[in-house]
């Protein structure tokens, strides 16, 4: 069974975030994947739309950089990261960090609304920077 299906049959936040974690380790190799998103632990829904945000990037910029196989990769980690997200916000996810703009006036999209470019513009973390 792969990643994706686990994920999908998850019966808990907590079930989910450990599929992603071992997901995440599978990549450890993965040059076209920023190393900040490869780090752990993963430790809730925030954590893991702000991943897909900056992968959505990654894709958009191995895209355009006409890089098949990056963008391939690039896709299939986008993948599992969203539906990740998907099924933790399912399972009740977690609420974003108190700090986080919209967060303390109970905004519902508190730091859902993420810039995908915003998580690769600085280059933190990236490989080979």
């Amino acid at each position: 069974m792969e990643f994706l299906d686990l994920i999908r049959i998850a019966d808990s936040a907590q079930d989910v975030l450990q599929v992603l974690g071992s997901y995440v380790e599978s990549l450890q190799n993965v040059d076209v994947i920023p190393d900040w998103c490869l780090r752990g632990p993963i430790d809730g829904e925030y954590e893991v739309r702000r991943r897909t945000a900056a992968l959505l990037a990654v894709v958009d910029a191995a895209s355009l950089r006409l890089d098949d196989r990056g963008c391939l990769v690039a896709k299939q980690a986008l993948n599992v990261f969203a539906a990740a997200a998907g099924q933790l916000r399912g399972n009740g996810g977690s609420r974003p960090p108190a700090d986080m703009p919209g967060a303390a006036r109970g905004d519902p999209d508190a730091g859902r609304r993420a810039e995908p470019r915003e998580a690769l513009r600085s280059g933190e973390g990236q490989r080979g920077s």
